[in-house]
C-alpha cells in the first residue's frame, strides 16, 4: 500500500516498485493464495508454484491453474484441505472481509502518496507483535512488516 493507504487505481497498483513483487513471491512460493476476480484479471494468469483461488460470483470459468469459487467461505475450505499456508492477495474488499480473521499480515508499504480508489482497509494493530521489518531502497523507497497476531492473554 502507499502511505496513504491506497493499494490499487482501477485495476491496476499504482506503482512499481524495484523488488517488491519479488520478495512478494519469495513469501508466497508453494502456498495457496486467495484474490478477488478483480485481481486476478489485473495479474491475468495463474501465480506458477502456488494453489490459485479466486472468488468470483460467476465461478464456472475455465483457466488453467486457477480454482474458481464463489465465495470467500469456500475459498477458505478448499484452502484449508490444501495444507498450504495461505495468503489473502486482494483486493480492497477481500482484505476487508477477512483481516479481522489474519493469523499474520505480511505488510508492503511504498513511501509516496498516490491518488486510488481502492484502500488497504483500517484494522487493530493492536492484535498484532511485529515480528519482522526490512526497508529497502530502490526505484522507489519501501518497507516490508511482518505482524503476528498475539497470543489471547495478551490481548485482555
Amino acid at each position: 500500500m502507499s502511505k496513504n493507504g491506497v493499494i490499487g487505481q482501477g485495476d491496476q497498483i499504482p506503482w512499481h516498485a524495484e523488488g517488491e513483487q519479488a520478495l512478494f513471491k519469495k513469501i508466497t512460493l508453494g502456498a495457496t493464495v486467495i484474490m478477488g476476480r478483480k485481481t486476478f484479471d489485473s495479474i491475468g494468469r495463474a501465480l506458477p508454484k502456488r494453489n490459485n483461488l479466486v472468488i468470483t460470483r460467476s465461478p464456472q470459468r475455465n483457466v488453467p491453474g486457477i480454482v474458481f469459487l464463489s465465495s470467500i467461505e469456500a475459498a477458505l475450505a478448499r484452502a484449508a484441505k490444501l495444507g498450504a499456508p495461505i495468503f489473502i492477495i486482494g483486493g480492497g474488499e477481500i482484505y476487508k472481509r477477512t483481516i479481522d480473521s489474519a493469523a499474520a499480515l505480511h505488510l508492503t508499504t511504498i513511501e509516496i502518496m498516490v491518488d486510488g480508489d481502492v484502500y488497504f482497509p483500517d484494522f487493530d494493530i493492536d492484535r498484532f507483535s511485529l515480528v519482522d521489518t526490512q526497508h529497502f531502497e530502490t526505484n522507489l523507497a519501501y518497507s516490508y512488516r511482518h505482524y503476528i497476531v498475539k497470543p489471547e492473554k495478551d490481548l485482555a
